[in-house]
């Protein structure tokens, strides 16, 4: 029993203190960039410098605060799974985001943040930098620490949804800044699956590298089958989605 209690405070504060860590830390850094001027900044750049430096508190965090070997963060080989596992994983972080995309379109819910950004910025933040910055976040600082010393295959589950729910939280504010509480609950919905593959990942192979790919490949995939959606609408309404 102490160790699930202890397991649950770990969850508890993972999940709590990771959203408010998170928030905290994209506000105040908004307002830093607006204080020194920087408010002319494209959006890209904004969110460029923003994930920059959330990488860099998180690898100074865990190895000057929590002195902990980088290894036990996730960078280290992957161990080896069975191949038709990982390829689950995969293909659910392209459903599920394929799934948002579709979704986002038939009813005409627009994602503010990308919506601010060009194609080529989309490739490089939102599929590159963005994904690795955000594991790095809560696949390589939270969940490392929640799931510290957990041997049990139901405490490991319970880390794994853990970290999923943390990352769908982190989404929840679109629902107020332009998204809609519907095209925000779409994409909470789909970042949990996504963040459940990738928790998943991270889990089975002790590595941050097929978490990093997940949530890459998942974000690449919202594309192609996005264009699925474009054909849905056009065939439902007579036209294409026009902004």
């Amino acid at each position: 029993m102490r160790r699930i209690g202890n397991l649950g405070i770990r969850i508890l504060v993972g999940i709590v203190g990771g959203w408010l860590t998170f928030e905290g830390f994209s506000y105040g850094l908004r307002w830093l960039l607006g204080a020194v001027g920087a408010e002319s900044f494209s959006p890209g750049v904004r969110q460029a410098i923003l994930k920059v430096v959330l990488v860099a508190c998180c690898l100074l965090f865990w190895k000057f605060a929590l002195r902990r070997p980088m290894g036990e963060m996730g960078w280290r080989r992957p161990d080896r799974v069975a191949w038709w596992r990982w390829l689950v994983l995969y293909a659910v972080a392209c459903l599920s985001m394929g799934g948002a995309a579709i979704g986002m379109i038939l009813t005409g819910s627009h994602h503010p943040v990308i919506e601010g950004l060009s194609f080529p910025e989309i490739v490089v933040l939102v599929w590159f930098v963005s994904s690795v910055a955000e594991e790095i976040f809560v696949r390589g600082l939270v969940q490392s620490w929640m799931g510290e010393g957990v041997t049990t295959a139901g405490g490991r589950r319970a880390v794994v949804l853990s970290s999923a729910a943390l990352f769908a939280s982190l989404h929840l504010s679109l629902m107020w800044l332009g998204a809609g509480v519907l095209g925000g609950g779409i994409v909470v919905g789909a970042t949990f699956g996504l963040g459940w593959a990738a928790a998943s990942v991270r889990s089975s192979t002790n590595s941050l590298w097929h978490a990093i790919g997940v949530h890459v490949v998942g974000n690449i995939a919202a594309v192609p089958i996005g264009v699925v959606g474009m054909v849905l609408y056009r065939v439902i309404n007579g036209h294409f989605p026009v902004r």
